[in-house]
């Protein structure tokens, strides 16, 4: 086995497991943090304690300067695919609300996914130092 050889692999794959990393915390770094409800899809789902953590996170949101944030869903998920998610009053929102959102299922649009993914992407990286 050739030494120079396994650590260039090595640091290749600490850099892709880096990058899945900023992958992984852009998608929960927004506050737009996916949790699995377990509310398994009834049709009483609205009501239940996901449904209703997720109605207030909704209503604390609309209240904190995003007045079209929509409400969960039945299953108590909440599309914010009609929404700005790099606007100022979505962040200022999300700083007052982002309390609510934990275990609140929150969807992104594909072109939403792609924009965290850059944003996070840009972010330096100042523990990436090796030593």
């Amino acid at each position: 086995m050739n030494d120079n050889t396994s650590g260039r692999r090595g640091r290749q794959r600490r850099a892709g497991s880096r990058r899945a990393g900023v992958v992984a915390a852009a998608a929960a770094g927004t506050a737009v943090l996916i949790a699995a409800c377990g509310a398994g899809g009834s049709s009483t789902a609205g009501t239940s304690k996901t449904g209703q953590k997720a109605l207030a996170f909704a209503q604390c949101m609309r209240s904190h300067g995003e007045p079209n944030f929509p409400d969960p869903s039945s299953d108590g998920t909440i599309s914010t695919s009609q929404i700005d998610i790099n606007a100022p009053p979505y962040h200022a929102a999300l700083n007052a609300c982002g309390q609510l959102q934990a275990g609140v299922q929150v969807q992104l649009s594909a072109v939403q996914q792609q924009e965290l993914i850059k944003r996070y992407l840009k972010v330096p990286r100042a523990c990436a130092h090796t030593g």
